[in-house]
């Protein structure tokens, strides 16, 4: 089975509002996107909240379109370094925040986008813990996950993680495995927490 279907199959077995990391190689992201976005949140029409820490929003709607994905179902909460980007237009479909660093003000987003959607289930898609790990020390991305994923949970929100399998430090890994209820390998052996 291939690695979009399996992993697509893989997140339809946990129950809703589960909280789920995919360790996976950066060979293997556009299959996951592919698995997490078209075959598992929109055959179950969730809206998706891709909160996006490496690639800015205006770089990744193509990539997007390009594997098949229609971006137009998505919502962005684009925290990729602006100084690194150039400045984009916050709209209807994405909304900026300075920085990786500034995780309240992500927190503060997503909520805002949450609101927005018809409160039916929503699919949150963090993109990458690895990018918010070099931007945040280890406490404190452990404070905002265990403020943030009980939110989403509460909301009825799934909340998928992208981590990739290197370079991923061993308080990382414990990180994942902590707060997800499972911690899937993309290609490889499922692992659970």
């Amino acid at each position: 089975m291939a690695v979009a279907e399996r992993l697509a199959s893989e997140l339809e077995a946990l129950p809703p509002a589960s909280p789920v990391a995919v360790q996976m190689s950066v060979d293997a992201f556009p299959e996951v996107l592919r698995g997490v976005l078209e075959l598992f949140a929109a055959r179950r029409e969730l809206p998706v909240i891709y909160v996006t820490a490496t690639i800015p929003s205006s770089r990744l709607i193509p990539v997007l379109s390009g594997l098949g994905i229609d971006p137009s179902r998505l919502s962005f909460v684009d925290c990729a370094p602006l100084m690194m980007v150039g400045s984009g237009k916050e709209g209807q479909q994405v909304v900026y925040v300075e920085s990786p660093t500034m995780l309240e003000n992500i927190m503060l987003k997503i909520d805002f986008l949450l609101r927005r959607t018809s409160g039916e289930g929503e699919l949150v898609l963090i993109d990458s813990i690895n990018t918010l790990a070099i931007h945040n020390s280890t406490w404190v991305l452990a404070e905002f996950l265990s403020i943030l994923l009980p939110i989403l949970e509460a909301k009825n929100a799934s909340t998928v993680i992208l981590a990739l399998e290197e370079p991923a430090s061993q308080e990382l890994q414990s990180l994942l495995q902590h707060f997800c209820a499972k911690v899937l390998r993309a290609g490889g052996e499922e692992g659970t927490a």
